[in-house]
């Protein structure tokens, strides 16, 4: 029982959490690593137990992204920092 309310809370939080991030913020990180370029969200946002996507367009030249975002939540610290790190350094 205790298991279970606990799981129910990391839920609860983990979709507040998803909840929580805007369409407008993602478009703008993502437009930040191609010089500024405008993009537009082309799908619903998606996610799993720990990570969410964001489906973003560019128009010219034109180029679908996944951005994909670690839910915080769902992972320590230390682990969250790493999984990023190498997420980023596979990117480049």
């Amino acid at each position: 029982m205790r298991s279970q309310i606990k799981t129910d809370e990391i839920d609860a939080a983990r979709g507040q959490w998803v909840a929580a991030l805007s369409d407008n913020d993602i478009c703008r990180l993502a437009s930040s690593f191609r010089d500024g370029d405008p993009c537009t969200i082309f799908r619903p946002r998606q996610h799993g137990a720990f990570n969410v996507c964001f489906f973003v367009e560019f128009k010219s030249p034109w180029q679908r992204w996944v951005v994909r975002i670690p839910i915080p939540i769902s992972l320590p610290k230390a682990l969250l920092d790493e999984k990023t790190e190498i997420e980023v350094t596979t990117m480049r």
